[in-house]
């Protein structure tokens, strides 16, 4: 699972960078670079650290304190990836 989820958040960025024409897929704009931090953000927390934290707890070989730590640490930087990715969408929306 979190193969995938590393997959997801390589094959975004590489869809957000890539220069592809502005018809393709949504089309978003380099000119625009901080929208383009929304999706790899929200793919990057919700996705590979959500998955991460709670797999974390179950998989690691660590005692359950530390297990814990790394279960609540992943899950905060979840939160920070959604409220940086809605950050991004809400400024580009006030600057336009």
């Amino acid at each position: 699972a979190i193969i995938f989820s590393m997959v997801a958040v390589i094959l975004t960025v590489y869809w957000v960078y890539s220069d592809f024409d502005t018809s393709y897929l949504g089309g978003l704009n380099t000119n625009h670079l901080l929208f383009n931090w929304h999706p790899v953000l929200m793919v990057s927390g919700m996705i590979l650290c959500a998955i991460s934290s709670l797999m974390s707890f179950r998989i690691l070989p660590f005692e359950k304190l530390i297990k814990k730590y790394i279960h609540a640490t992943l899950h905060t930087l979840t939160i920070a990836c959604i409220c940086l990715g809605l950050t991004a969408v809400f400024q580009c929306k006030t600057l336009n």
